[in-house]
């Protein structure tokens, strides 16, 4: 692949509600100096989602569903756009992005993080492994003899499962 291909691709991405999603995430992590990774990342925008679900009676944050990978829920998008490490966004970028997300969703991002941004990553892919839980049940019922698994959570799953938490 030529590196015009790989900048439109990334640029494809960034573009992304996913992507755009995640580079609140990351920002708010940068400005409470709080460390995060791609896994971590990974699994608070599980946690976003769901707190969405449930303010929302199932209408999810993301159009795309999360993965079941080995170690936890996955937007294939944000694990390919940070994939070989986490980019900080600027804050012009974060300002407009604020500007294409509505009240509730901005709020909910915020909650989450509060809540849960200064959680390990091990403790979040834990919490997100409950005995039964969407992923557990995806994930141990379509694993191949190697652990992986692709399948697809669907967001009707994790809402019903969260809804009375």
């Amino acid at each position: 692949m030529d590196l015009d291909k790989i900048f439109k691709k990334i640029n494809e991405e960034s573009n992304k509600e996913t992507v755009k999603i995640a580079k609140l995430v990351l920002d708010y992590c940068n400005n409470n100096k709080i460390d995060i990774t791609n896994l971590k990342l990974l699994k608070l925008l599980y946690f976003i989602n769901i707190e969405y679900l449930i303010k929302t009676k199932g209408k999810p944050i993301f159009k795309e569903e999360f993965l079941a990978w080995r170690h936890g829920p996955v937007l294939l998008s944000v694990y390919d756009y940070f994939k070989y490490g986490i980019i900080y966004p600027n804050k012009n970028d974060v300002e407009k992005i604020k500007l294409e997300f509505n009240q509730l969703t901005l709020s909910t991002i915020n909650e989450v993080l509060k809540k849960l941004a200064k959680v390990e990553a091990c403790e979040l892919v834990e919490k997100s492994h409950e005995d039964y839980s969407p992923w557990y049940k995806v994930y141990h019922a379509n694993k191949d003899k190697n652990g992986i698994c692709e399948s697809p959570i669907s967001h009707c799953d994790i809402f019903n499962y969260y809804k009375d938490t």
